[in-house]
């Protein structure tokens, strides 16, 4: 939890150096639609990393399927997560590529490449981009997908407190999404809420993102907006936190709760630097409580 101290010291942050010496070997997974016809796409790839972890990812976006065979693309795409299960659960079992014995005839498993990376989201982006056509497909349409993610996310948690306030105030709805332009001709900022003693900034962060060191840029961002109320002088709030979505421990790989734990302690160090809490959950009704608190004086 961020304490509360001089505004006015100076922003020390620093992201993790993640190395590039991570690595993880990978083989795609074909599927020939018609069998015995040669004829076969990349319906996965299959990854083993250095540290142990192992992650199976479906290369086919159903759209992109759908508009290449018609009705039969949902039923092809059902068939990829059939195999890729399969193997995934093969690749658990044994700790290797080879001896794999698929259900369905017509699956072939490629040649095991090793490739090195800052972190395994790194690896499985750069590999899908470039293993086939519909892997380029899906990331380059992934891309705005991802890129969109967080915010969306961002959006998706500040409006269920949003909703779930002015259930029950609803006169707080001009409270919500205010502007401040901080310097003439600037782009104004959006702040979340802003209340009487207390305003809010609202984001997310995902381990498993490949935009995840963007996400913590953002989250840095908006504590700096918020800081910058008191510190211009434009507002004199008592208390200002950045509420941050961030997936259920329970549902991370060890890897994805190390890189969380990391980047969230550097953030919270942040917030005490400046003022901020900045604070990591899904608890939505401990942040309307406090505006309905604050709303009350």
């Amino acid at each position: 939890m961020s304490k509360i101290g001089n505004t006015s010291t100076p922003l020390g942050y620093r992201l993790p150096d993640f190395s590039n010496d991570f690595s993880a070997l990978w083989v795609p997974i074909y599927l020939e639609p018609i069998t015995f016809s040669g004829e076969r796409i990349t319906i996965g790839l299959a990854f083993r990393t250095i540290d142990g972890t192992i992650k199976v990812v479906n290369t086919l976006p159903l759209d992109a399927l759908n508009k290449v065979f018609g009705s039969k693309g949902s039923d092809l795409h059902s068939i990829a997560d059939m195999v890729l299960v399969s193997f995934r659960n093969h690749l658990i079992s044994t700790n290797k590529f080879e001896n794999f014995t698929p259900n369905i005839k017509g699956v072939y498993i490629g040649k095991p490449v090793e490739t090195f990376d800052k972190n395994l989201d790194s690896i499985i982006y750069q590999i899908r981009k470039n293993c086939s056509v519909f892997s380029a497909l899906y990331v380059n349409g992934e891309e705005i997908v991802v890129k969109n993610r967080t915010e969306s996310q961002a959006k998706i948690w500040a409006n269920k407190i949003r909703e779930e306030t002015l259930s029950r105030r609803k006169s707080l709805s001009n409270n919500f999404n205010r502007e401040f332009k901080f310097r003439k001709g600037a782009k104004g900022a959006n702040i979340g809420y802003v209340g009487n003693n207390v305003a809010f900034n609202f984001g997310a962060l995902d381990p498993d993102s490949s935009t995840f060191s963007l996400q913590s840029n953002r989250i840095i961002r908006q504590a700096t907006e918020l800081n910058s109320l008191n510190k211009l002088g434009m507002a004199d709030f008592k208390y200002l936190e950045v509420s941050v979505w961030a997936p259920k421990k329970a549902t991370l790989s060890n890897d994805s709760k190390s890189k969380l734990y990391s980047v969230s302690q550097e953030l919270e160090q942040l917030g005490d630097d400046i003022n901020i809490r900045i604070a990591l959950g899904q608890d939505f009704r401990r942040v309307t409580e406090r505006i309905l608190t604050d709303s009350s004086f």
